[in-house]
């Protein structure tokens, strides 16, 4: 098949991490199939599940690992119970079960895996645009969390503490990847003057 395989000709235990990784832009179509293991049997599944930029579901066949594109969760709530036992003290929105530092809730709206250390989807730098320095902060606003009530709120503060809105240009990032589910955004502030800091406050309405 166009895309990696693994092939057990025997009994086959399985535990640990799955990723799958997206290679040359490809997106799956709700629906595919793709049979990425197969075995003569199995024990055991994978304890984590790690797949950026697209949801699947795991069949695990008498005779096949199968990942079938589907959709992402559209509620935090129905986020929290494809992760989480209901109730369960990791649960909470302000939990972090990988201890990355981000809470559920920020896993949720950021579309990273809570179970799994990751950094925040989040790139900063400089950039010359028309001629002029800006400072820079690029984001994803997912499109599940927006239709559940979460705003995306780009900030700029002088002093990590006096945050606001003005003189901030929110705007499509142009150069960024396109990733279904997601508007690819950047936000930026002309540098110059006292120093600036720049962040994205998200928030449930």
């Amino acid at each position: 098949p166009e895309f990696d395989q693994i092939k057990c000709l025997g009994a086959c235990t399985l535990g640990g991490t799955l990723n799958v990784t997206l290679l040359n832009g490809f997106n799956p179509t709700l629906g595919d199939n793709l049979s990425v293991m197969t075995y003569a049997s199995r024990t055991g599944e994978f304890a984590i599940f790690n797949s950026p930029g697209a949801y699947f579901s795991r069949n695990y066949n008498a005779g096949d690992l199968t990942l079938t594109a589907t959709n992402a969760p559209s509620t935090l709530a129905e986020w929290m119970a494809a992760y989480f036992a209901p109730g369960s003290p990791e649960s909470a929105s302000d939990a972090d079960p990988d201890g990355d530092g981000l809470s559920n809730f920020a896993e949720f709206v950021f579309n990273t895996n809570p179970l799994s250390p990751s950094p925040v989807p989040q790139d900063a730098g400089v950039e010359t645009i028309d001629g002029q320095q800006w400072l820079t902060l690029g984001y994803r606003r997912w499109a599940n969390p927006e239709a559940d009530g979460v705003i995306y709120t780009p900030q700029v503060g002088g002093g990590l503490g006096d945050w606001g809105t003005i003189g901030i240009i929110d705007e499509v990032d142009p150069n960024a990847p396109v990733i279904p589910g997601s508007t690819a955004c950047r936000c930026r502030v002309l540098i110059g003057g006292p120093a600036k800091f720049l962040r994205v406050k998200v928030t449930k309405g």
